[in-house]
């Protein structure tokens, strides 16, 4: 895609404890009153910056017409939780505030998606907006390999279904020993919080409608496809693509055919949102 396709802007955002969250803003050139996405990247809580979601930012904004804020939040373990959530949901209000001055038009859609760690921020920050009342209000969620309920609380009524915590325990790229390293790193100090483990808000209604991607060599498999059916169940309306076999986020292997289909289905599954 070429560079000049797109307006690409660096922003500071003011966060609630007097913090500046570095934000890559990108938009259609020309383009007016265009539609919001805020993307989270990915890392476990602890890796990564703007540079991770670069690719995904630029797809989206040019296939998706879209303007995208990409968010640099805070990392574990210099700032464990809930510092990076609570950056990326004060860009979110923020943007909600300061639509007319930055051209965009959140009412035409407002998503907010992330990558493994940051669409675990994308699925609390959905629920946090709509407890609050956002306006305007978040209208699609990108949940890419989302983590939703930590495996020390899983609730008993559902641990038939959630079997890929064992199965993938040793998978490439996520798996159990990964996954005990960067929670470590990020202290939760209690699981149950649905701050971080979003399946368990006492409320799951009147969520945004959902596009879900889930790998099927992937520790956390299970945990996407429960919290899909039960946004299902309480009519948010969703969309999955299942890749078998793959591993987590294994679009980082650019050698792969699935990686370039990734972007596709990527581009199409918000184009969904944004209807």
């Amino acid at each position: 895609m070429p560079k000049e396709s797109l307006e690409i802007l660096d922003l500071k955002v003011p966060t609630r404890d007097g913090n500046e969250v570095p934000v890559r803003f990108y938009r259609p050139r020309g383009g007016i009153d265009l539609p919001v996405v805020v993307l989270f990247h990915g890392g476990g809580f602890a890796l990564g910056n703007l540079d991770n979601e670069e690719v995904s930012s630029r797809i989206i904004a040019d296939g998706c017409h879209a303007a995208v804020f990409n968010v640099d939040y805070r990392l574990a373990p210099e700032h464990p939780f809930p510092a990076g959530l609570e950056d990326s949901y004060d860009v979110v209000m923020w943007v909600a505030t300061k639509a007319t001055a930055l051209n965009v038009k959140p009412q035409r859609g407002f998503v907010v998606g992330g990558f493994s760690a940051g669409s675990t921020f994308a699925a609390v920050i959905s629920q946090l907006a709509r407890d609050v009342d956002m306006q305007p209000p978040i209208t699609g969620q990108l949940l890419s390999l989302p983590s939703t309920v930590h495996r020390s609380v899983y609730p008993e009524q559902f641990k038939h279904e959630l079997l890929s915590i064992d199965q993938n325990a040793n998978a490439p790229v996520i798996n159990l020993k990964s996954l005990d390293i960067f929670e470590a790193f990020y202290k939760v100090p209690d699981w149950q919080d649905h701050r971080a483990s979003p399946l368990l808000h006492p409320n799951l209604s009147g969520l945004p409608k959902a596009y879900f991607q889930i790998t099927g060599l992937d520790p956390l498999r299970d945990e996407a496809f429960l919290y899909e059916k039960l946004l299902k169940e309480m009519n948010t309306a969703t969309k999955v693509d299942v890749y078998p076999g793959l591993p987590h986020t294994f679009w980082t292997f650019p050698g792969l055919k699935s990686s370039a289909s990734w972007m596709v289905d990527t581009v199409n599954g918000v184009k969904w949102l944004l209807e």
